[in-house]
């Protein structure tokens, strides 16, 4: 089986965007292929932003203001 997937996210000011794409080979009699996504945004009304670690590629928790 072999696997392939990319993701970025965004993050300026109160906006954020995020996605990711998936799709794994599966080889048998033949070759199949399953794969997903997903597309995810968000705008905080209060002007707050999420907190992200570029170096670790995690988002941190959101501090209310």
């Amino acid at each position: 089986m072999k696997s392939f997937g990319i993701e970025a996210a965004w993050v300026n000011g109160p906006w954020s965007f995020q996605g990711e794409y998936l799709n794994n080979f599966v080889s048998g009699d033949q070759t199949n292929s399953v794969g997903g996504f997903y597309v995810y945004s968000s705008y905080f009304l209060t002007g707050e932003s999420r907190q992200h670690d570029r170096r670790k590629g995690i988002f941190g928790r959101l501090k209310p203001e």
